[in-house]
């Protein structure tokens, strides 16, 4: 069975009519697309790495800033680490708002219509839109996982991620996690 919703393209996490979905709308649109009958989606439930890597982080922030009162040679780590959140927060909250506000107000169809096609066209927008918003470097990656959810191709949404100012390691293991093997390209 494969893994990805045959809707969106996104990582499924709910199985039904021999598929596997990534939410229950995606469910009902194919249905409706098929002409199948309504049927209750069931959950996937398996441990996949990148809940074990969310997990590892979080168990280790945990321990940063724990860790000083028993041992308090770390506590300059736990002051850097302090002091990159409070860098880091402000930007990423934006893209957050961002993100919010795309999901809520800007139809899937119009995302699709202008980043969906595929080729140089997209690539370009998708470069200028990234370069756009480098004001919130750390919410470009809330903001470009929305538009893929909205219907971005891989190629918008690519160049979007390298054209922001958090091109890095992250990204590259987001692109990795989306789309497998051909995200190293």
């Amino acid at each position: 069975m494969n893994k990805r919703d045959p809707i969106c393209g996104m990582e499924g996490k709910w199985t039904a009519h021999a598929e596997v979905f990534c939410s229950h709308y995606c469910v009902r649109e194919y249905e409706k697309r098929r002409g199948l009958p309504a049927q209750e989606p069931q959950k996937i439930n398996r441990l996949t790495w990148a809940q074990a890597l969310n997990a590892g982080v979080v168990l280790a922030t945990i321990f940063t800033l724990t860790a000083p009162l028993i041992w308090p040679a770390v506590a300059p780590m736990k002051k850097s680490l302090i002091h990159y959140y409070r860098l880091m927060m402000p930007a990423f909250g934006v893209g957050i708002i961002l993100a919010g506000l795309i999901d809520v107000f800007v139809p899937k169809e119009i995302i699709s219509r202008l980043l969906g096609g595929g080729g140089y066209g997209d690539v370009i927008k998708g470069s200028a839109l990234g370069v756009a918003a480098s004001a919130c470097s750390h919410g470009c990656l809330a903001i470009s996982i929305e538009l893929y959810k909205k219907g971005a191709s891989p190629a918008a949404f690519t160049s979007f991620l390298l054209a922001s100012p958090w091109a890095s390691l992250p990204t590259t293991i987001l692109l990795l996690r989306l789309f497998g093997s051909r995200g190293a390209v």
